[in-house]
């Protein structure tokens, strides 16, 4: 039997997700698959149901070293799997600070990526939107180059893994919530954009049940 023992992830005192991921100050059990490296948990303010976030379990700002590594894409696919055999296709998006307490961090200072199971292009949308971004194709696995230090945003409506392509834009000032509104307003609900007005908890902690229970289902199928 091996002796090996995971390190314990390194945390931020400060960060509110990295207390949520330890297992404190949370208001309901959001976290629906663990990982030795990543966790994937249900969004607070879901204005869509299956609505996940994943998120390393050491703090980070954000996700473009991630990005690089083969084990966060052996993650995101079981994850992205279980999510998209519940509520259909998903799409990635990343609002990419560069600095804790940037706006473009929506709030959480802690790196991640959003996984959300949508009915139209946010990718097209985004770029229909708001040409001004500058926005380019890029590879997944090419955000940290590509982006070079600054703060990013990152949208691919197309899931596969580190062969993702999608959209970038280098951001010349900081934005807050730049996807949410997008996707509130196309989906009938721009009044509730903003998560820390709407929390939308009994949505989070249906889709938290539903998805743990798929994610269950699965590990069983594949254990028979």
């Amino acid at each position: 039997m091996s002796n090996y023992r995971a390190p314990e992830p390194r945390h931020e005192p400060t960060c509110r997700f990295c207390a949520l991921l330890a297992g404190k100050n949370d208001t309901f059990d959001s976290v629906w698959l663990r990982g030795e490296h990543f966790q994937a948990m249900v969004s607070i303010g879901a204005l869509i149901p299956g609505w996940t976030l994943l998120v390393p379990r050491d703090h980070a700002t954000n996700m473009s070293d991630a990005y690089e590594r083969s084990e966060f894409w052996e993650f995101a696919g079981a994850a992205a799997e279980t999510v998209e055999s519940t509520y259909g296709q998903v799409t990635l998006f990343e609002h990419g600070p560069s600095h804790s307490a940037s706006l473009t961090g929506c709030g959480v200072d802690h790196a991640h990526t959003h996984l959300v199971p949508l009915r139209f292009s946010l990718e097209a949308l985004a770029r229909l939107e708001e040409p001004e971004l500058r926005w380019e194709d890029c590879r997944v696995d090419e955000v940290r180059a590509r982006a070079n230090g600054c703060e990013y945003l990152y949208v691919a409506s197309d899931f596969n893994g580190s062969s993702t392509q999608g959209s970038l834009a280098r951001l010349e000032q900081p934005t807050s919530q730049f996807f949410r509104k997008l996707i509130a307003r196309q989906t009938g609900l721009a009044a509730s954009w903003d998560y820390k007005l709407f929390p939308m908890l009994e949505v989070s902690s249906g889709s938290a049940a539903r998805l743990r229970a798929q994610a269950g289902a699965t590990e069983l199928e594949s254990a028979a």
